[in-house]
């Protein structure tokens, strides 16, 4: 792994647990045990920047994961797979795992622009994602459900992780074929 590398990737780890206030760059440094000079040669834009490239690392990271969840499967075991990484995330960290894009989005969205920019065209590429294989699946106004669906597993991951009870998903799976069909 390069050093750029492990920066991003610990950044993007820390983002997740932390949020970007709580992510500080010499909690990353010293994690990663990589001089400052190493990151400001990577990253000479500083945090936004890191927190862009973890972002962009982890969102590409998920995307793989729902892809490979819904490959070859139909269209409510494959949703089904989507709510079960998020949860299983969530669950296995014993609640303390977020989505990072969803945290950023929140603590920075009137303070940075660069980085809600980030968030936002990542999620515009998991909606673009799931809303292609609602189309192929032959769902009725696929684009408007998969921001909807990706609306309610956000809303089940800040539910799941407020209340520290993983509930939330399964009243979304308990509603996707009458979602689904509508």
């Amino acid at each position: 792994m390069t050093t750029k590398e492990a920066l991003i990737q610990k950044t993007a780890q820390l983002l997740k647990e932390k949020g970007y206030f709580g992510t500080g760059l010499s909690q990353i440094l010293q994690e990663t045990n990589i001089p400052k000079g190493s990151l400001y040669h990577y990253f000479p834009m500083g945090k936004t920047a890191l927190a862009c490239e973890a972002l962009e690392y982890h969102a590409q990271l998920q995307l793989k994961r729902f892809q490979d969840k819904m490959r070859g499967q139909d269209t409510i075991k494959a949703l089904e797979g989507i709510i079960s990484i998020m949860e299983d995330d969530l669950v296995q960290s014993d609640f303390k795992f977020g989505c990072p894009l969803a945290n950023l989005s929140m603590e920075l969205n009137v303070e940075d622009d660069t980085i809600r920019h980030t968030c936002r065209k990542l999620y515009t590429e998991w909606e673009k994602g799931l809303s292609e294989f609602l189309q192929k699946q032959k769902i009725s106004n696929a684009s408007e459900k998969s921001k909807l669906l990706f609306v309610m597993i956000e809303g089940a991951l800040i539910m799941a992780k407020t209340n520290r009870s993983p509930v939330y998903f399964n009243i979304i799976r308990n509603q996707l074929k009458m979602f689904i069909n509508s």
